[in-house]
């Protein structure tokens, strides 16, 4: 899906590739359905990511109490079991930034999809 969704050649995603694989197999055992409107934008997010984390960096943004009340606890859960390990291959510290947009993604698919479904 991954790989597909962005038209990766394989010396683009090569350094990533078990980490994509990672990620999509983590994705689909936790029922997180990405529709089409969301699938480009977060493949795109996750590889941005992986650079960082591969370049010992991490986003730079505050999140505050209002993003916090924002994004539901299962998400952000959901978000840390993702990344933790990710955060300890490349030996980054704990991101709460990358956390949080990594679960306002799966958040945000969630929603869309259930909205889709009452329609």
């Amino acid at each position: 899906m991954i790989r597909d969704t962005l038209k990766l050649k394989t010396e683009d995603y090569q350094p990533f590739l078990n980490d994509l694989d990672y990620a999509e197999n983590f994705i689909t055992e936790n029922g997180i359905e990405l529709t089409e409107k969301f699938r480009a934008p977060f493949c795109n997010h996750l590889v941005i990511m992986l650079s960082r984390l591969r370049a010992r960096e991490t986003v730079d943004m505050q999140v505050d109490d209002s993003m916090r009340e924002e994004l539901r606890e299962d998400m952000r859960v959901l978000a840390e079991r993702m990344l933790t390990p990710l955060f300890e291959k490349y030996r980054v510290p704990y991101s709460e930034s990358e956390v949080f947009l990594i679960a306002l993604y799966f958040q945000s698919a969630i929603k869309n999809n259930s909205e889709e479904e009452r329609f």
